[in-house]
């Protein structure tokens, strides 16, 4: 019984000093400030994927898959050059998988340009999503 006496007193001792400091320092700056910041989150999110898709994706997408595509299609031609389908590294084999090229198509260009270009797609589309969302969602914030 006194000890929700002495608790109700403190939360309203509590309250008051959170009034009157807030009635000293701006009533309205201090309510408007946790508006503000709900409102610039949910503005940011709100036009973080029109403005990810539409400016950010597309200047750091060719580069990235680029770079990628030129790196896998050297070190593809460098392991399956010489090897045998059954010698192959699971990874080519999962690639080829993911791209619907046979196995005994990897030995050609065109087998190996395909499985490259389908695997840089496979992997880079996420995480370019992901990437240009977090960018745009700072840019906004």
């Amino acid at each position: 019984m006194v000890t929700n006496i002495v608790v109700d007193i403190l939360l309203c001792l509590i309250l008051l000093g959170g009034l009157i400091w807030d009635f000293m320092s701006g009533f309205v700056k201090t309510v408007a400030r946790p508006v503000k910041f709900i409102l610039s989150v949910i503005i940011a999110l709100s036009l973080t994927s029109l403005f990810a898709n539409g400016i950010i994706k597309p200047l750091i997408a060719s580069p990235v898959v680029t770079q990628m595509t030129d790196y896998l299609s050297a070190k593809c031609a460098e392991i399956i050059s010489g090897s045998s389908v059954g010698e192959l590294p699971t990874l080519v084999k999962l690639a080829a998988s993911i791209a619907n090229v046979d196995l005994e198509q990897i030995a050609s260009a065109e087998g190996q340009e395909a499985m490259v270009g389908a695997f840089v797609k496979a992997i880079t589309d996420p995480v370019l999503n992901i990437i240009s969302s977090l960018i745009a969602f700072v840019i906004l914030y």
